[in-house]
């Protein structure tokens, strides 16, 4: 507010690694007037493993994804918001539902990447379009060997 930040229509947040963070930027997102839109992009973990302290997703849960718009997760930040485990698109689906179900301004989830086949990367992305129904698109891209980060 006292940087006059508050008159913005869209917000993006990514790496967050402290819970009191969190909720600076709920209160934040929740003042904004008017509609506006909020990308979360959760960036708490990977490959099985946190990389942010344990409160951040729960903070993040219980916070941010109820403001969000469009959500970025990975297919590990979905297993951790939803108790899903990915193993088939169909299991994504089912994911993306519980999100949809936990962000009542949710319309877009992008699973940036899933590891569903042996050598390809399988991008998805649900559109909510009614209460009940929504869209899945999918999108597969060969694995590259090495180890990369971020997006």
């Amino acid at each position: 507010q006292a940087n006059g930040l508050t008159n913005h229509t869209h917000v993006l947040s990514g790496y967050i690694g402290d819970a009191s963070v969190v909720e600076q930027l709920a209160a934040i997102v929740s003042s904004l007037p008017g509609r506006r839109e909020y990308v979360a992009d959760p960036v708490f973990g990977d490959e099985g493993k946190l990389y942010v302290p344990s409160a951040i997703p729960e903070k993040f849960e219980e916070l941010l994804l109820p403001l969000a718009t469009v959500l970025t997760p990975n297919d590990f930040e979905v297993e951790v918001l939803t108790g899903v485990r990915i193993s088939t698109l169909a299991d994504a689906a089912r994911a993306c539902g519980v999100l949809f179900d936990k962000g009542p301004l949710l319309r877009t989830v992008v699973i940036t990447s899933c590891s569903l086949s042996t050598g390809e990367v399988t991008l998805i992305a649900s559109i909510r379009e009614s209460a009940e129904a929504g869209r899945i698109l999918v999108s597969r891209v060969a694995r590259l060997d090495g180890y990369f980060t971020g997006t």
